[in-house]
């Protein structure tokens, strides 16, 4: 609170009819004044930080801290960012399939357990690449997370994240709500079979594993995705 800005109140907002997350809200603080924050189609925590520079930054150029705020009702959400996309059967996907790293699907997850819902709660996750020596470890974490968060399925794609899904077995995850594939085109129609309404479904991996092409099989629009989803460039659609 000795920051020139600082946020407080951080919530996650729902859809009034729909009851499907929306989106985040927030309050920023600065010299005795409270701005009402809202960004619309993201997750996370980590979305406050970027605000809050931006809005120092205005205010260190004479721009209107009021008019920054009101300009941020123009916010477009990053591909493979914690992005919500609507998903088949009246689900939600977290598309967060830009990259994978052990702190970001720490946070995804968590993020996952936090929204509220009536359906259930499913990870289907990637390997988290160029870890080296870290890489069993750090995936046998994420299997731990997934467990004591009480995940309702766990779907695990490529090699690594074998790990992942044999940690959470260990720990007494149900067999029949674990799954592993080695290929994300693998994975396709088994997560399709498991979404029901309301369903929340994580969708997270490293580059190289190309888990937007589950994003692609699940969302409601497919047709929507090069404007959606990450590497839909020509260079990636031949890999």
């Amino acid at each position: 609170e000795a920051a020139d800005f600082y946020a407080s109140n951080y919530q996650i907002t729902y859809d009034k009819e729909t009851l499907h997350p929306k989106g985040v809200s927030f309050k920023v603080n600065y010299s005795g004044k409270v701005f009402p924050i809202n960004l619309t189609g993201v997750l996370g925590e980590q979305y406050i930080y970027p605000v809050l520079i931006s809005l120092a930054i205005a205010d260190s150029i004479d721009v209107s801290v009021v008019d920054a705020v009101s300009s941020l009702i123009n916010f477009s959400p990053a591909p493979g960012r914690i992005r919500i996309i609507e998903g088949l059967n009246n689900s939600t996907i977290l598309d967060d399939t830009y990259n994978a790293s052990p702190v970001a699907v720490d946070k995804a997850l968590h993020i996952l357990k936090e929204i509220e819902t009536t359906g259930k709660r499913i990870a289907v996750l990637g390997d988290m690449l160029e870890l080296g020596r870290y890489t069993a470890s750090e995936h046998k974490k994420v299997g731990e997370l997934v467990y004591d968060l009480k995940i309702d399925v766990l779907v695990a794609v490529g090699l690594r994240a074998e790990t992942i899904a044999e940690k959470a077995l260990e720990l007494g995850m149900l067999p029949e709500k674990v799954f592993m594939f080695r290929k994300s085109e693998e994975a396709v129609d088994l997560v399709k079979s498991l979404i029901s309404e309301k369903d929340i479904i994580l969708v997270k991996g490293s580059q190289g594993i190309r888990m937007e092409k589950i994003v692609e099989a699940i969302m409601k629009n497919p047709e929507q995705k090069a404007e959606l989803l990450v590497r839909q460039e020509k260079e990636w659609q031949a890999r």
